[in-house]
């Protein structure tokens, strides 16, 4: 069995076994200009920041590009691997650390594709519970149907056959039990 679906307890799990990995001074340096451990939203302050990273800055970017890859495996070490969906957002964040680090985009245009990220990946997670429940549900009533229907019986049904086995419904002058041979 793979790992488990996202959960955002598991993400906080992940970062308390990587939180030494960004609690590297060079990578502390961006903590004023963009979120640094994964799943962190990015602040007001950081979505007005127009500039684009320094020389030193880029660097820093580079070492949380590798903190975060290495992350994944401390995670897959400990037991706690990463969910298919933290692996397709992370891949998405991490192009557009890309962008960041190669100077094509400024900070707040990269807290601003972050915290979208971020958003569309909360959608498609609660939008995947629904359908679990909803499916659930339908589930449970379609079985619900068919035992009621088995206990009472459905008159002029027609044998039944599967598995080897021939069921006939009851009449209704009969008793309510199917007959299999």
């Amino acid at each position: 069995m793979g790992p488990p679906a996202f959960s955002y307890a598991s993400q906080e799990r992940g970062n308390k076994v990587c939180a030494g990995l960004f609690g590297i001074s060079e990578i502390k340096l961006l903590s004023t200009k963009m979120p640094i451990v994964p799943g962190q939203l990015p602040s007001r302050d950081m979505l007005m920041i127009n500039q684009a990273p320094s020389v030193v800055e880029t660097q820093a970017i580079g070492t949380l590009e590798s903190a975060i890859r290495n992350c994944a495996l401390l995670r897959t070490a400990a037991g706690m691997p990463t969910s298919a969906s933290e692996d397709i957002l992370q891949a998405r964040i991490s192009r557009l650390r890309h962008d960041l680090y190669s100077g094509h985009i400024p900070y707040a245009v990269y807290n601003y594709g972050l915290a979208q990220a971020l958003k569309k990946h909360t959608e498609f997670m609660v939008q995947g519970e629904q359908a679990y429940t909803q499916g659930k549900a339908a589930g449970e009533n379609q079985l619900f149907g068919l035992t009621l229907q088995n206990l009472v019986g459905v008159p002029n049904a027609g044998p039944l056959q599967g598995s080897g086995w021939s069921c006939s419904s009851p009449s209704a002058a009969s008793s309510p039990s199917i007959t299999c041979r």
